[in-house]
């Protein structure tokens, strides 16, 4: 059953290519905040959606985030540049020997893009404010987050497809 799933998701992922052109890179970011820190993400986006998936990894906790943003002002500067404006959500999980959070919470920023080679390789850098609210347990003890100052800055490339 689950080579079935596997083959169905498989066929599914490579049938929508044929119809949109979908964009598949990664970035780095770095968040600015009280407990600031590095990550690395895969980010995937499609010309048929203005809906932005980014899946970020921390370089230094065992902490994985999937962000997922709406572009919803997506304009042309110039020739090879955009810009955009957008909001999103954000969840979060840090699972390590003594410590367990779990967080969620909103994103408001703007970026641009440069697409180069005929828009196949596009270059891309946002910066977003993105206040969450969360759970810790932490030595036993749980505790409420919130943490209303957090402005991650990524800086990444895409290929499009």
């Amino acid at each position: 059953m689950k080579k079935f799933f596997l083959a169905f998701f498989i066929f599914a992922g490579f049938s929508s290519l044929s119809f949109a052109r979908v964009g598949l890179g990664g970035a780095f970011s770095y968040s600015l905040s009280a407990d600031s820190h590095e990550m690395v993400s895969f980010s995937a986006r499609s010309d048929e959606s203005p809906w932005c998936l980014f899946f970020n990894s921390q370089l230094k906790e065992n902490t994985i985030t999937l962000f997922l943003d709406d572009w919803f002002i997506n304009e042309r500067l110039a020739r090879h540049l955009d810009y955009f404006v957008l909001w999103g959500m954000s969840y979060g999980a840090t699972f390590e020997a003594d410590k367990t959070v779990f967080a969620m919470g909103c994103r408001f920023g703007a970026g641009f893009d440069m697409f180069f080679f005929n828009r196949r390789l596009e270059f891309f850098g946002q910066a977003v404010w993105n206040p969450y609210f969360g759970a810790s347990k932490e030595d036993g003890s749980c505790s409420l987050l919130f943490r209303p100052v957090n402005f991650p800055c990524t800086a990444g490339l895409r290929l499009w497809f």
